[in-house]
């Protein structure tokens, strides 16, 4: 993970591993690496709203073209038990799940 501070800004994450992101590092963040097809956001989103979990931003990098991986940074307002975690990584084409704390 790289950050950047610019200016007079707060400091942003610009890179996870070797995905391009921008995303401030607040509170809690969801980092998934998935396969780059559609309906893997749809997915993501459904089941996080179907757990009462609300998303601030959701950002999806990817490294090389459609049908390859891709990373998704998404802040969320709250921690995510391990049961919405291992739900997560169940979901098909998703590779890897984390949950990361940056407090506030």
């Amino acid at each position: 993970m790289a950050g950047s501070v610019l200016g007079n800004e707060h400091g942003r994450v610009i890179r996870i591993d070797d995905y391009h992101v921008d995303v401030a590092p607040e509170g809690w963040m969801l980092v998934i690496r998935n396969r780059d097809v559609p309906g893997v956001i749809g997915r993501v989103g459904t089941l996080l709203g179907g757990a009462g979990i609300n998303i601030g931003s959701y950002h999806q990098a990817r490294v090389a073209f459609p049908g390859h991986d891709a990373l998704a940074a998404i802040t969320v307002d709250q921690p995510l038990t391990n049961g919405v975690l291992d739900a997560l990584a169940k979901v098909a084409d998703i590779q890897l799940v984390r949950l990361v704390n940056f407090g506030d």
